[in-house]
């Protein structure tokens, strides 16, 4: 009886001084993007005592399939797992998975076994998948309907929302589609919005999804010209052909003063001018002595021509048109007005030219201020120009 006694308390010690494992996970849920490295948290704790890699088992398992294993001092494991075996001395039993993809998300259970000990944890493996977005077309022409599509490629989990704003203002799309499930598993959706763009308001799809870290901003591109642009451009243009047709106008022809060179009875007079302009061939003159006109045989001469013209009149008018001088843009061509004076048509007779170009309809006019004097060789008389409305 005595011996049986000692028996069992020799076995009641051994047995109340056996280690305790103890398996933990820091993570229930594990959150990583897809073709990352993700570690998967496991530890364990032998007390009291060390841990002997002798009597260590540790196993990982998804949905009840071996994944990783140290048993016997070696590992064996998934080409894509590995565990951490210079740790496993310090109690590290945690999962290191490469480049994860979408099939590696589930339930994963840490096994631990250690001098017949057992324990064992559970945590889960969530594998998002940030959306490709795009917005399309990229850019669009201003006056012009378009349906903006904004896309979002190759996402998981399936939740997502796409928000258009313009101006800062939210607006409704046309449409948004439900995800489509692709072969691995991840989704494809898109949200469509139409309109007609008459300024470059900012127009923006935002994307908002679990694997962004941020929101995901597309901005719509604009080219060719708004209906204010339009308008300011062709008033500008109408502006500048305008200033363009007045200088045109205003240059087309000009009259110097008409000066008399010689006004002796009897002798042959005549009195001067230079005519200025571009086009000249397009100008006609008309002369006047006391407000009669002197008739020209061709009134429609061009003036640029070099020539004497005799004027159908009594007192035997001649028109000299001297060699023009040609200027970059405009041209000079002095004309003469040859006649023989006579005191009964001429003494205090006031002397006009009168020139128009035909094709802006600009005329202008010159006279002598003081009447004609055929007392002296050339007359003293002073000039005035008048050019009428």
């Amino acid at each position: 009886m005595k011996i049986g006694g000692l028996l069992l308390l020799t076995a009641l010690l051994c047995r109340g001084s056996q280690a305790k494992l103890s398996v933990h996970s820091s993570e229930s849920n594990t959150i990583a993007l897809r073709d990352s490295h993700v570690v998967l948290p496991c530890s364990f704790l032998v007390t009291p005592g060390s841990i002997d890699l002798r009597r260590l088992t540790v196993s990982w398992y998804q949905y009840g399939f071996l994944v990783a294993k140290f048993a016997n001092g070696e590992v064996t494991a998934r080409q894509d797992a590995s565990l951490f075996e210079p740790n496993l001395s310090q109690g590290n039993a945690s999962l290191l998975l490469k480049s994860i993809v979408k099939r590696d998300e589930g339930q994963y259970e840490c096994e631990v076994t250690h001098a017949g000990e057992k324990g064992s944890a559970s945590l889960a493996l969530t594998i998002q998948v940030p959306p490709e977005v795009l917005l399309l077309p990229e850019s669009v022409h201003l006056l012009e309907e378009h349906h903006m599509t904004c896309s979002a490629k190759n996402f998981y989990p399936k939740e997502i929302r796409f928000i258009w704003t313009r101006s800062g203002k939210a607006v409704s799309p046309l449409n948004t589609a439900e995800p489509s499930m692709n072969p691995d598993g991840t989704y494809n959706s898109e949200s469509v919005y139409s309109f007609t763009p008459t300024s470059r308001d900012d127009l923006t799809c935002e994307v908002e999804h679990q694997a962004l870290k941020e929101t995901a901003r597309r901005y719509a591109r604009y080219m060719g010209l708004t209906v204010t642009e339009v308008t300011l451009m062709v008033f500008a243009v109408f502006t500048f052909l305008l200033i363009l047709l007045a200088v045109f106008w205003f240059f087309s022809v000009s009259l110097s003063p008409l000066v008399p060179l010689k006004l002796v009875q009897g002798d042959i007079g005549s009195v001067k001018c230079i005519l200025t302009g571009w086009r000249l061939g397009l100008v006609t003159q008309q002369w006047f002595i006391n407000d009669q006109e002197v008739k020209v045989d061709n009134q429609q001469r061009d003036c640029e021509d070099v020539t004497s013209v005799p004027l159908n009149s009594p007192s035997d008018y001649r028109l000299k048109t001297d060699p023009p001088k040609k200027g970059f843009f405009r041209t000079e061509t002095p004309v003469t007005l040859q006649f023989l004076p006579t005191r009964a048509d001429h003494e205090g007779a006031v002397c006009r030219c009168r020139v128009r170009h035909r094709l802006t309809r600009r005329s202008i006019t010159h006279y002598n201020e003081y009447p004609l004097d055929l007392n002296s060789q050339t007359s003293r008389t002073s000039l005035r120009t008048r050019t009428p409305t």
